[in-house]
């Protein structure tokens, strides 16, 4: 009989179902999502030099230390294209997370598919002790 659907399909399908379902249209803005999407503006709007000045002084001048003064340029370079498109749109913005979501589950089937397990489940460690107890009579021995 032939499969009407492949596993990685399935998986990926209701992953970014379920991913999209969970989106929201606003966004609490704790964290360091705001500061992601500044370093995604400066870059479209050609200005990273201000956003850095902007960046030591914050930090400089806080009585507690805020995070780095910049934080690592690839996800703002993911976010520049959604920015070009859309400007400031939380849930454009998240959109991007969830299709490398998507594209990391897809990543993850075909670096495992073919990898067998390394260590069996201890249901099959006790199918192989029953097996390999079961003598010349084909009679497993009674439990105790």
């Amino acid at each position: 009989m032939k499969k009407l659907v492949h596993p990685l399909s399935l998986i990926v399908f209701l992953s970014f179902v379920i991913g999209a379902s969970l989106l929201s249209r606003g966004h609490q803005w704790g964290d360091d999502f705001a500061w992601y999407i500044l370093q995604a503006q400066s870059i479209w709007n050609g200005t990273v030099d201000e956003f850095m000045e902007q960046s030591v002084f914050t930090n400089t001048q806080s009585t507690t230390h805020l995070g780095p003064l910049v934080y690592p340029w690839g996800y703002p370079l993911i976010l520049v294209p959604v920015y070009a498109l859309k400007g400031i749109s939380p849930l454009a913005l998240k959109l991007p997370a969830l299709f490398f979501y998507v594209g990391f589950l897809v990543c993850l089937y075909f670096l495992v598919k073919d990898r067998p397990s390394t260590r069996p489940t201890p249901a099959l460690r006790r199918a192989r002790s029953a097996g390999a107890s079961v003598g010349q009579s084909g009679q497993a021995p009674a439990c105790a």
